[in-house]
């Protein structure tokens, strides 16, 4: 299993603004599309904080791209940050606080001379506490895509057959429709 070069290619070149939804079924696929985003940043000078519940599963997956995480971080163009300093305020799902560190977050690009900012955001359903449902999920994407700062793009990643095993069908389309752009292994598109 292998992303196809079209889907590398196009999550390398994503632009600022862009929200893309990232659905695989194995971790080398997902390493290969990480990579891909990251070193896409890398040539365009930006920065990439990758959002993810452990430092051990961001390390797994960069190294399963072969991504160069301690020449990167020393340069600033990778940055980790857990999940739950990320996304949660008081053990609930917030928006506000998203939205507050990624303004944290393009100051501190900025300031480190980068044009832009990437964020890679692992949606692990084993991390989240048992009070996040699937409609909070999509409400949190829906409300996310909707005010996504100019300077940043983002890959919201999930794994396809988790996603559909906790949240149903449903939750994987409208998982589609909040996003605009989508990404699959061997298909890449915006929305």
């Amino acid at each position: 299993m292998s992303a196809s070069q079209e889907v590398l290619d196009y999550v390398a070149k994503l632009t600022p603004t862009a929200h893309a939804v990232f659905f695989y079924d194995a971790d080398k696929v997902a390493a290969e599309v990480f990579a891909a985003f990251v070193n896409g940043g890398v040539e365009r000078k930006q920065t990439t904080y990758f959002v993810s519940p452990s430092r051990e599963v961001y390390t797994h997956l960069l190294e399963l791209g072969r991504v160069k995480i301690d020449e990167l971080e020393k340069a600033g163009h990778l940055n980790h940050i857990s999940s739950a300093e990320f996304y949660f305020d008081g053990g609930r799902l917030s928006c506000k606080k998203v939205l507050e560190n990624a303004q944290i977050l393009i100051r501190r690009t900025h300031e480190s001379g980068f044009k832009a900012m990437r964020l890679i955001s692992m949606a692990d359903w084993e991390s989240l506490p048992t009070s996040v449902s699937a409609p909070d999920v999509v409400a949190y994407e829906r409300a996310i895509g909707k005010i996504c700062p100019p300077e940043m793009s983002a890959i919201c990643s999930y794994n396809a057959q988790k996603s559909i095993d906790r949240g149903g069908h449903e939750f994987f389309i409208d998982l589609l429709q909040a996003h605009g752009h989508i990404v699959f292994k061997g298909l890449a598109s915006k929305t």
